[in-house]
């Protein structure tokens, strides 16, 4: 299976913590150059944001701009699917038994979420499939995180239609927005996790991993940064929402038995 990675050409020490990190796997890789946040024109993010509704960074539509790219380079190859890994992550053992599972239709996909960030989420236990030590569930909530996935070529050319008006950012609008499932495209979580950024080890029990840890990204105002009194009416709301949440996960998991809600770990 054909993996690509996205890398900013300024980050060398990333793209050698990945050639350590993957070659080690005895994964092959393409490397993807990533758009440069920092060179984005004003009017270029004003004209591809204009639905915007989530107050996109620049680094929020580099992103986006970043994964378009890898996208693209699969439904220009002849390969069913691809793999498209961020440069800042740790990959878990088994990976390439993973791979060749999915490359000889181990599992029905349009997505395959490799990773996990340690928050709660709602899958599908009743419907997922075992492959190659991992279960793959349907995902059946928001699940933030875009850094490793794969994605066939359905998915992709639904995506790149889907992105050329950027309204929120990648993770959001693959994961979180019903977009892809009401478009009849199957989107799957491996359980546990096989990928996992550096941000999110210690809550997934791999701390003991830190000590090869890629470089951060650098940039203050990669997330928007709330005023006080938007941020206090925020949290006092935060009680309300979560109550109701989890009242209509109980009643989805009533509806539907094999739904389960907890944390993926990553391994």
């Amino acid at each position: 299976m054909d993996v690509y990675v996205i890398n900013l050409d300024r980050q060398i020490e990333r793209m050698r913590w990945m050639e350590r990190n993957l070659g080690e796997a005895g994964i092959a890789f393409r490397r993807v150059r990533a758009i440069d946040a920092t060179r984005l024109e004003p009017d270029f993010i004003t004209r591809r944001t204009k639905d915007n509704s989530h107050k996109l960074t620049r680094f929020d539509v580099a992103a986006i701009m970043s994964h378009r790219k890898a996208w693209r380079a699969l439904l220009r190859s002849s390969a069913p699917h691809c793999v498209v890994f961020e440069d800042d992550i740790h990959v878990g053992h088994g990976f390439a038994a993973l791979a060749a599972a999915l490359d000889a239709g181990g599992a029905a996909f349009d997505i395959v979420k490799l990773e996990s960030v340690g928050e709660r989420v709602l899958i599908d236990q009743g419907s997922g499939r075992d492959i190659a030590g991992r279960r793959l569930c349907p995902l059946r909530s928001a699940y933030m995180g875009a850094a490793g996935y794969v994605v066939n070529r359905k998915a992709a050319a639904a995506l790149l239609q889907s992105t050329r008006s950027l309204a929120v950012p990648i993770d959001w609008f693959m994961f979180a927005n019903d977009y892809l499932t009401r478009n009849g495209l199957t989107v799957l979580q491996t359980v546990p996790g096989i990928v996992a950024q550096e941000e999110h080890l210690r809550r997934l029990g791999g701390g003991e991993l830190r000590s090869c840890r890629p470089p951060r990204l650098a940039g203050a105002d990669r997330k928007v940064k709330r005023a006080p009194m938007a941020r206090a009416a925020r949290e006092a709301l935060r009680p309300l929402r979560q109550l109701v949440a989890a009242l209509a996960r109980y009643r989805r998991m009533r509806a539907e038995p094999g739904l389960s809600w907890g944390r993926i770990g990553f391994e």
